[in-house]
């Protein structure tokens, strides 16, 4: 006898003595206690055929409350979601580094890691982040992390984590579908020629951090 079976007999015995101990109703006791012991899918079944405008009202309240949850999510999803594939990290005044052909008119271009930016001693870096969703993103930061043989010399809009090589700008508007400007430049140097790999990521309070890199080449 399963579990079950048990609780059954159990419990068609407890209206037995309910009833007085009259045996002349023990097949009832049985269906009884068998009906209290079906899962809520039986119950929902026996509902609808007994008393079906119970179970349309049951259907429309279990309906109603699904549909306003998938549609709630939807909408947080749609209003929140931000794809960081289209969040770029952009080089300004491109033209002065001949990057990728840039002319003055195009001074914004995209910062490609194949592509090293070349730099003389001395020469500033400016930077841009692009924001292509059609949703805003909150509390930009830009990082970057760069390679030793760079001297990097920075005012304090930039926040600075020794030893020198790590850096973060934050953006303090919201970046909705436009550009967020690095106002202030990173002065560079080099210890020695060479092609200098730099890391960066751009993090912001409703999307997956954005991660990349780049190089910056010494140019005579």
């Amino acid at each position: 006898m399963d579990d079950k079976e048990d609780k059954i007999k159990k419990l068609a015995y407890e209206f037995f003595e309910k009833r007085g101990s009259q045996s002349n109703y023990a097949l009832d006791d049985w269906l009884k206690a068998e009906k209290k012991n079906r899962g809520i899918f039986w119950k929902v079944k026996f509902i609808s055929k007994t008393y079906p405008w119970k179970y349309d009202l049951f259907i429309s309240i279990i309906g109603g409350i699904a549909a306003s949850i998938i549609v709630s999510f939807l909408a947080w999803y749609f209003i929140n979601r931000i794809d960081s594939d289209k969040i770029i990290l952009c080089l300004r005044y491109a033209y002065e580094y001949k990057y990728e052909k840039a002319t003055q008119e195009d001074p914004i271009r995209k910062i490609l890691g194949n592509v090293p930016i070349s730099m003389s001693p001395g020469q500033n870096l400016w930077f841009a982040v692009v924001n292509t969703n059609i949703n805003s993103i909150e509390k930009c930061k830009l990082h970057l992390d760069f390679q030793e043989g760079l001297i990097i010399n920075s005012d304090t809009s930039w926040q600075a984590q020794l030893p020198n090589r790590k850096y973060t700008y934050v953006f303090y508007d919201s970046l909705n579908n436009r550009l967020a400007i690095a106002t202030n430049p990173l002065l560079v140097n080099f210890q020695k020629k060479g092609k200098y790999k730099i890391l960066y990521s751009i993090t912001a309070q409703n999307m997956k951090a954005k991660k990349g890199y780049f190089y910056i080449e010494y140019k005579e």
